[in-house]
Parts: structure tokens; C-alpha cells; sequence
């Protein structure tokens, strides 16, 4: 006799809220229950119909909707494309920052400031830790 699954009470559910078609813009949402975690904060730059726009960020309406259910922002390298949008964003969100050393790294964004601008906004950062339950 082959026994069902059973179902866990909270589905995993995955919400892009950018990066998916496009180059630019990567962010995904990883919602567990009343848990989420960010997967990068990616800017993209405008395409030349955008006057005046100097960089395009993912709508993160959804964060701020659920802001005291994101636990942490978590960084998989320092390209722009995967961290511009990060001050931005932390503006709204005082969560922690997971990354390696390198990713975090002060000037490795290319962007002037952006390090600046993310800390005193973040929570606290973390640099090579592992996540665990």
C-alpha cells in the first residue's frame, strides 16, 4: 500500500518581481507562510524611449504591503543588474542583508555611494553566513 504526501500547511511560493525577460531588474520572492525572503535587489538601465528616467527598479509594492513578514534580503553577486535597486528599496525595508564578502564589498557596485546609501538604510549585514533554520 504506497502512502499519499501529505501537504505541508504553508506551500513554497516564488514571485518574480523582476529579472524575467528582460535584462535587469532581478528579484524574486521566496514566500513561506508569514515568511518571506528577497533574492536580490536588481536595477535596470532604461531603454532610450524612457527620457529623463536614469534607472528602472522592480515594483516592490508587494514588499511593502508585507513589510513585517520580509525577514531578509539575500544577495548573489554584486552586478548592478542584481543590487542597484537596493537603497531604493531599503528605504521601505529595515531587514538584514545576506552576501559574501565580496558582494558586499564597499565599491564593488560601480555605483558612487551605493554602499552608503544601502547601510543607512539595511538592518544588519551579513557577510559569509550561512542561513539556517
Amino acid at each position: 500500500m504506497s502512502k499519499t504526501p501529505s501537504r505541508a500547511p504553508h506551500p513554497l511560493t516564488a514571485i518574480p518581481l523582476g529579472g524575467l525577460g528582460e535584462f535587469g531588474m532581478n528579484m524574486l520572492v521566496l514566500q513561506l507562510g508569514d515568511d518571506i525572503i528577497v533574492i536580490d535587489a536588481g536595477m535596470m538601465f532604461p531603454e532610450s524611449e524612457l527620457l529623463g528616467v536614469d534607472l528602472v527598479i522592480p515594483d516592490t509594492s508587494y514588499l511593502k504591503q508585507n513589510r513585517t513578514k520580509v525577514r531578509a534580503i539575500v544577495l548573489t553577486h554584486g552586478h548592478e543588474d542584481h543590487i542597484g535597486a537596493l537603497p531604493y528599496i531599503l528605504r521601505d525595508l529595515n531587514v538584514p542583508i545576506y552576501g559574501t564578502r565580496f558582494t558586499q564589498a564597499p565599491g564593488g557596485s560601480g555605483t558612487a555611494g551605493f554602499h552608503d546609501a544601502a547601510r543607512s538604510h539595511a538592518g544588519p549585514s551579513h557577510r559569509d553566513r550561512t542561513l539556517r533554520n
